[in-house]
């Protein structure tokens, strides 16, 4: 499955907002710095779709704040 993201790294507000079936946005409290944003955003996935960490992957926008994962469904 593809979800598209719009990540607001660096804010005070954490919370995952369910604009359509395949688009959330994400606020996190990580900064966008060495890619610890990303690897929170994978951690927040797979805990909102109730996977595994391995089964999240980053496929566009590593240094974007749009961007597009693959999430593996068991």
């Amino acid at each position: 499955m593809k979800i598209f993201v719009k990540a607001h790294p660096g804010s005070k507000k954490k919370s995952v907002l369910r604009v359509s079936e395949n688009i959330l946005e994400i606020w996190l409290g990580e900064p966008a710095i060495e890619g610890r944003a990303n690897r929170a955003l994978i951690r927040i996935l797979a805990h909102f779709f109730n996977v595994s960490q391995s089964a999240v992957r980053l496929v566009h926008g590593e240094k974007s704040k749009s961007k597009m994962f693959e999430v593996r469904l068991n």
